[in-house]
């Protein structure tokens, strides 16, 4: 299963959403948006790679 780190489209807040996702809701905002239309960051096979690069991009915010 692929992992993508990306941007809520609204409120630029990261999360990880697995690629074969349509849609997510962000955490911080409540706001359903498509994974298509936002911006991707990294994505990894591992998900523990990618929780550790959502931490990194949280860290540096």
């Amino acid at each position: 299963m692929i992992y993508i780190v990306l941007l809520c489209p609204f409120c630029k807040s990261p999360r990880i959403v697995r690629a074969n996702q349509k849609t997510a809701l962000c955490y911080t905002c409540n706001k359903r948006f498509s994974i298509l239309k936002c911006r991707k960051l990294y994505s990894s096979d591992n998900l523990k790679v990618a929780m550790e690069i959502l931490k990194k991009v949280k860290t540096n915010r």
